[in-house]
C-alpha cells in the first residue's frame, strides 16, 4: 500500500489524465483510449470531479504539462500510454502530485498502477492455438518501449518455447497499418505459419486484410488473434478471436485510486483486472 503526499482535501476537484501520444492517435487510431476515457469520466461524474485531458507528445509538451499541474490546477494526474522511461511521472511524485498509472510503468519508475496480466494472457491464447492443432505461429507486437507490448511478446515467447517453435516476431505499433506491414513482411520472410497472434486488435484486423491480399483464407489457412476486444472485433468478417481486457474498468479503476490518493488515503501499489480468451471464428 501506498499514501498519496498530499494529506489535505482535494481543493480544485479536478483531475489530469495525461497521455504522451499525438491528438491523432489519441483520438483517431486506437479505440483502447475511447473506452479508458469514458471509464474515468464515469467515476469522475459519480464523484462530482472533473477531469482535464492532456497529451504530451513531445520533451516541450511535458515540461508545459508538468508547470501547469504543478501550478495547482489539479489534485491529482492520471498518466497513460507510457513510453520508455517518460520523466513525467517522476517529476510530478517529485512535486509531491499524486499520481496514478492506467498500465504499467516501463523501466525504473515505480508508482501506483491498474492493469491486467499481459504476458499469462498472451501464453494461454497462444497455448489455445496449439490445442487447436496449429504448429507455426507468428506474432505482430506492440512497440517495445510500452510495457504492454514488451510484456505481450514475452508471452508469446514462453508460450511457443514449450511448444518447441521457433519464434517469428513481426513488430507493430499497435495500429492497423502497422498490422498490414508487419504481416506484409513476414509473409516475405518466407517463415511457415499457420497462426498469429497480434498484441492488438487493430493490428490483427491488419494483418486479415493482408492475408486476404495474399490468397490466404482465415482460419482456413491462418488462424488470428488480437489483443482488445474493441467493438470492431466483434464485426470482423471473420468475427476476431482475441483476449478481452476490461479497458472500461482499467478507466474506472484507475480513476478511484487517484481520488483516494489525492486525499491522503493508502492505495495499493498494483491493481490487477482480469482478462477473458474471446473464441470467435477468426481462430
Amino acid at each position: 500500500m501506498v499514501t498519496g503526499k498530499q494529506t489535505a482535501l482535494p481543493h480544485t476537484e479536478a483531475f489530469a489524465f495525461v497521455a504522451p501520444e499525438p491528438v491523432a492517435t489519441f483520438f483517431f487510431g486506437d479505440a483502447y483510449f475511447t473506452k479508458v476515457i469514458e471509464g474515468v469520466r464515469e467515476e469522475f461524474v459519480r464523484a462530482g470531479k472533473q477531469m482535464v485531458l492532456m497529451l504530451a507528445p513531445d520533451p516541450e509538451s511535458f515540461e508545459s504539462v508538468a508547470r501547469f499541474i504543478t501550478a495547482g490546477h489539479v489534485d491529482g494526474v492520471i498518466v497513460a500510454s507510457l513510453h520508455g522511461d517518460n520523466p513525467l511521472p517522476s517529476a510530478l511524485l517529485d512535486a509531491g502530485i499524486p499520481v496514478i498509472a492506467s498500465g504499467r510503468p516501463l523501466g525504473t519508475q515505480s508508482l501506483p498502477f491498474v492493469d491486467v496480466d499481459h504476458e499469462t494472457a498472451v501464453h494461454d491464447a497462444v497455448a489455445y492455438l496449439h490445442q487447436s492443432g496449429r504448429r507455426h505461429v507468428a506474432t505482430i507486437t506492440g512497440p517495445l518501449d510500452m510495457d504492454p507490448g514488451f510484456r505481450r511478446l514475452n508471452g508469446y515467447l514462453a508460450a511457443v518455447n514449450e511448444a518447441g517453435e521457433q519464434p517469428i516476431v513481426g513488430h507493430g505499433d499497435f495500429t492497423r497499418e502497422s498490422g498490414v506491414q508487419a504481416m506484409h513482411e513476414i509473409i516475405l520472410s518466407g517463415a511457415d505459419f499457420d497462426a498469429v497472434f497480434a498484441a492488438s486488435d487493430l493490428m490483427a484486423l491488419g494483418a486479415i486484410h493482408l492475408l486476404r491480399q495474399a490468397g490466404m483464407r482465415v482460419p482456413e489457412d491462418v488462424a488470428v488473434i488480437g489483443f482488445d476486444d474493441i467493438d470492431s472485433a466483434r464485426a470482423s468478417d471473420p468475427p476476431l478471436t482475441t483476449i478481452r481486457q476490461p479497458i472500461h474498468d482499467l478507466g474506472v479503476n484507475v480513476a478511484r485510486q487517484i481520488i483516494k490518493a489525492a486525499a491522503g488515503e493508502s492505495v495499493d501499489l498494483v491493481v490487477m483486472l482480469p482478462t477473458e480468451l474471446i473464441i470467435r471464428e477468426s481462430a
